[in-house]
């Protein structure tokens, strides 16, 4: 994990493992924008690639902060995963 700026936080680790590379890069890259942003001050975020395993980090001073910051980042995860899904069938 990169050294944050932050003092006093509270760190969340989200790990993601798929069952091939291809589709941990293509959820890398659907959620890379959004995770990269900043998310609020006294918090921060960042995302990481790791050939079949995506990890987000999430560091915050405030657990209020880190609760709203890992349900919005959850339900972006689930409308990824459903796009996901859909394109599966589709190819299949």
């Amino acid at each position: 994990m990169e050294k944050s700026k932050l003092t006093g936080m509270i760190e969340m680790v989200l790990e993601f493992d798929f069952n091939s590379e291809y589709e941990a890069k293509m959820f890398y890259s659907v959620l890379s924008p959004e995770v990269g942003m900043k998310v609020s001050k006294g918090a921060e975020s960042f995302i990481k690639l790791d050939g079949k395993r995506v990890f987000i980090f999430v560091q915050s001073t405030q657990l209020s902060k880190m609760r709203a910051i890992v349900n919005s980042y959850g339900r972006l995860i689930n409308v990824v995963h459903n796009i996901v899904s859909v394109v599966r069938e589709v190819e299949e």
